[in-house]
């Protein structure tokens, strides 16, 4: 008998208002408030998988890149588990100082008792550079 595959930190997969799947819960509940926010004209648009260069060695592919009304553009990233190599690299991020740094804010979920359901909440603005959080 073989036993499905998990993911090493418990996420599941899991599909979004759009369609696309997420490998978290997390992630899709982060990309469910983005797509909203996308019809209710609150945002521009919305990437997926951004890919950032850091340094001259060390590039990055945040979850998110909105671009809000106006212009102006940040990154999302949609964090359940904290990783070592995701702390080196928004240390690295926050340390670094090239073309593509834009305000960058991570969010986390938590279960909501007696609803059955999941919140976003904002874990940290990482140099956020006087922008107010998205959502």
């Amino acid at each position: 008998m073989s036993w499905p595959r998990r993911n090493k930190y418990n996420a599941q997969k899991t599909r979004g208002m759009d369609g696309d799947y997420y490998p978290s819960k997390c992630e899709a509940a982060v990309a469910d408030i983005c797509y909203l926010m996308r019809l209710a004209g609150e945002i521009e648009d919305y990437a997926k998988q951004v890919q950032i260069q850091i340094t001259d060695e060390t590039k990055w592919k945040v979850d998110f890149g909105l671009i809000m009304p106006g212009g102006a553009e940040c990154y999302v990233e949609a964090k359940g588990f904290e990783t070592d190599l995701y702390r080196k690299k928004r240390a690295l991020y926050i340390k670094s100082d090239f073309k593509q740094k834009l305000p960058l804010f991570i969010y986390g979920h938590q279960k909501v008792r007696g609803r059955g359901g999941y919140e976003v909440y904002l874990k940290e603005a990482a140099w956020s550079d006087g922008m107010a959080p998205p959502f």
